[in-house]
């Protein structure tokens, strides 16, 4: 996997990236620290994470058309400096409702960033080293999660939390100046299928006949549906881990941490493993219904586990299981999908991931009010084995250019 980074394109690309996302794990600590001392009130951390998924939810799928329609390395520095800016101007702020309007600008570039990226790399790397580089995509994002918070911690020593904040801001125009040397993918007239009737049209008709294309395309109407219904069952967990470990587990603040840093190492263990999956869409379906299934035998272990030892256990199973099924999930999109189409496919699912999120948080304070907080683990357990036997029996997906059998437009369509 290290050997992508002999090529100076590529290594440039995962420097920016590696950065950036170790910033971005650290201010995400630190924008609930700040917004909570603003307000000094509960909603202002529900209001800054909501900030996080909604610009996702409505911007992800045109901005993945954007990235169909131009330069996909344009759009990424773009979003870069708009989150630079975002975040530079949090640390300066001091209003709280400046706050929240900055985090959803952040929310904004991150939108645009995700499906530009995810689109470009593919072209960034050859046909065997796809897997390599979306492994080490994976993580970086999970190095993230993980050690950035302990940046913050770290931060929170000697400075503020918008100090933080600030740095983050940096990593930021760190990552654009480097990505504005890096070739991400083909220009957009360089693109089979550009100039074509749908490319030229508004982008809201580019988006919905993109959207539709791709779904005709077998399997990866299947994928997204599998992937947004695994979304849907894995965050369920988000909203109850603390609650387990404090709870039922008598674990304490200590023991909460212990679980989220196996999850958080084991995520970066599945990453790297990602590596070996290779090209062939049956090796990626079947790695990809794996990582589900194993997601979802973490969850249940979770779910019964007496003590904080079983529960480290079933963590690791849980963290290892997202990132092996995560990897191979977006591999499968890049080979399914065709150039033209990738920015509007990862859009869209883009879209259908944050909606999935949005609605695991609400859920998951239905069910722990109802049911319990171990009952909130089995649901997303039982409903994530529940789609990996679905996708074993129902997903059968073949590389790009083989669609379904066209679907008649409807009498009077335009």
């Amino acid at each position: 996997m290290l050997s992508l980074l002999k090529s100076g394109a590529t290594r440039r690309f995962f420097i920016a990236h590696f950065q950036s996302e170790l910033g971005n794990g650290a201010a995400y600590v630190a924008l609930v620290l700040v917004a909570y001392h603003r307000l000094h009130s509960g909603w202002a951390i529900a209001l800054v994470l909501l900030a996080d998924f909604l610009p996702g939810i409505v911007f992800a799928a045109p901005f993945g058309a954007l990235a169909d329609r131009f330069s996909r390395r344009d759009l990424a520095v773009s979003a870069d400096l708009l989150r630079a800016a975002a975040f530079i101007a949090v640390a300066v702020i001091p209003s709280f409702l400046a706050t929240v309007g900055l985090a959803l600008l952040a929310g904004v570039g991150t939108a645009l960033f995700r499906p530009a990226t995810n689109a470009a790399l593919p072209a960034l790397v050859g046909e065997e080293q796809r897997s390599p580089a979306m492994a080490l995509y994976g993580t970086a994002v999970s190095l993230g999660l993980t050690v950035g918070p302990a940046l913050t911690a770290l931060v929170l020593l000697f400075g503020s939390a918008t100090v933080m904040l600030a740095i983050n801001g940096v990593t930021f125009l760190v990552s654009a100046a480097i990505l504005r040397t890096v070739p991400l993918g083909a220009s957009p007239r360089d693109r089979e299928g550009a100039g074509s009737a749908e490319e030229r049209g508004s982008l809201w008709s580019s988006t919905v006949q993109g959207a539709r294309s791709a779904t005709q395309i077998r399997g990866v109407r299947t994928l997204l549906l599998i992937g947004t219904g695994s979304a849907l069952a894995g965050a369920l967990m988000n909203v109850a881990e603390p609650l387990l470990a404090t709870g039922p587990l008598s674990a304490g603040k200590s023991g909460y941490s212990v679980l989220v840093a196996v999850y958080g190492g084991a995520m970066i263990v599945g990453s790297l493993t990602v590596s070996r999956a290779g090209s062939s869409v049956t090796g990626l379906r079947r790695r990809f219904l794996g990582g589900l299934a194993l997601q979802g035998a973490g969850m249940l272990g979770s779910a019964v586990a007496p003590n904080l030892g079983w529960a480290v256990a079933s963590f690791a199973l849980t963290g290892a299981g997202n990132s092996l099924c995560m990897g191979p999930e977006l591999r499968l999109v890049q080979e399914l999908v065709g150039e033209r189409l990738l920015g509007r496919v990862f859009g869209l699912r883009g879209t259908l991931i944050n909606i999935a999120y949005v609605a695991s948080f609400l859920s998951a304070g239905a069910v722990l009010a109802a049911l319990g907080v171990r009952a909130v683990f089995a649901t997303g357990g039982a409903g994530l084995v529940a789609l990996a036997i679905a996708g074993l029996l129902c997903f059968r997906p073949d590389r790009a250019g083989t669609p379904l059998p066209a679907v008649p437009e409807p009498a009077g369509a335009v």
